[in-house]
């Protein structure tokens, strides 16, 4: 019978070798070959970390040896237990693994969440849709779940700036719901074929921004980066109302100057419980880049790694 021999300091030769003279070989001998794989993969628990033998089996009696090799070569990720990822033979690839998540080779080390933050009319939802094209361009799998739009499937027909009223009950209630079911249908796309995802959301207040971050962070094992925006020009404001958000659903039929005041208000509304991401109390672990007026002037809090 013939076996391929995948030699443990190689990595990369293979030689084939006849089993009955490997058994009759001394133990020393045995070990500078390596472990021996079948010419059948059935059990295999990791077929990308090989793909040129990914049709292949390791004989039963062998498989301690195989997962032996394959638990020397991984790579344990310190930062988000319970993930670990397995480094190929050319060095060029990784595969994740996640619980309940079957291994795949990414571009990705870590399943990444992007979460913006700041008032309306600050450009979070443009900054978004240019991240997630830029990042598609360079083959990296990312998707945009918008709050905003899960609201209006929610809800048919814009009720006016009072659904944004922090004291309207009712209306909070839908809006958790929908940032709750935005959550987990981000979940599942990084559980899956996902990479990045962008959270588009004000997420203006420590607690929404805290319970998102943990349920990535401890829940799913995901990286976590925050985008705040943040502009205190009139003008600029002015001009992001006027060319995005008359043209939105919401106000569909809606004379300009109508739309305009309700969308100032609606920002009024926001800003009585808007709290900046601060990077020296309870937020400063998190990961952050801070953009002032559309780019005037950036900051930059714990990116290493991102």
């Amino acid at each position: 019978m013939i076996l391929n021999v995948v030699s443990i300091d190689q990595g990369t030769d293979s030689n084939q070798l006849n089993l009955d003279d490997m058994e009759n070989l001394p133990d020393a001998t045995a070990k500078q070959y390596g472990a021996i794989e079948q010419e059948e993969v059935e059990d295999d628990p990791f077929p990308d970390l090989n793909p040129q033998n990914n049709t292949r089996k390791p004989q039963q009696s062998l498989n301690g040896d195989i997962h032996a090799w394959r638990k020397s070569h991984s790579i344990k990720n310190k930062r988000t237990p319970g993930v670990f990822r397995q480094l190929s033979q050319d060095n060029m690839r990784f595969t994740l693994c996640l619980p309940n998540l079957a291994c795949r080779d990414r571009l990705v080390r870590t399943p990444t969440v992007i979460m913006m933050v700041g008032l309306p009319a600050r450009g979070k939802t443009f900054i978004a849709r240019k991240l997630a094209r830029y990042l598609h361009w360079i083959g990296i799998q990312t998707k945009v779940f918008n709050v905003g739009d899960y609201r209006r499937d929610a809800v048919k027909g814009y009720a006016g700036k009072e659904f944004f009223d922090p004291d309207n009950t009712e209306a909070v209630a839908i809006r958790n719901l929908c940032a709750q079911n935005a959550l987990e249908d981000m979940c599942n796309y990084l559980q899956n074929e996902g990479e990045v995802a962008i959270f588009d959301a004000t997420n203006t207040t420590r607690e929404r921004r805290r319970t998102v971050y943990n349920h990535c962070v401890e829940a799913c094992y995901f990286r976590v980066f925050f985008v705040e925006s943040i502009c205190d020009s009139q003008e600029v404001i002015q001009a992001n109302i006027r060319e995005v958000k008359l043209k939105s659903p919401d106000y569909k039929g809606v004379l300009d100057t109508v739309a305009v005041e309700d969308f100032l208000s609606r920002i009024e509304l926001y800003a009585k419980q808007y709290e900046p991401i601060d990077g020296k109390n309870d937020e400063k672990h998190y990961s952050f880049i801070k953009i002032f007026n559309c780019g005037e002037r950036f900051l930059v809090h714990k990116t290493r790694g991102n």
